[in-house]
């Protein structure tokens, strides 16, 4: 569980926002589930998964988590 934003990982995130850092790393952020499962059906490499359940919609996010695994 993460809870500082002066978290190496979390950093990166937040660095990630801007494209200029994604196009330095070579690397993307994905946020919500439609596109957390396309990323999944396209056998995209996940480097890293955040989550906060008190966002969740539904019931189907535990098993697309899962997945990621």
């Amino acid at each position: 569980m993460l809870t500082s934003l002066q978290n190496p990982k979390v950093k990166e995130a937040v660095w990630l926002r801007e494209r200029r850092a994604r196009d330095k790393a070579g690397k993307f952020l994905i946020e919500g589930y439609r596109e957390l499962t396309r990323a999944l059906q396209g056998d995209f490499h996940c480097e890293r998964l955040f989550i906060c359940p008190e966002f969740f919609l539904g019931t189907n996010e535990p098993a697309l988590i899962e997945s990621f695994k």
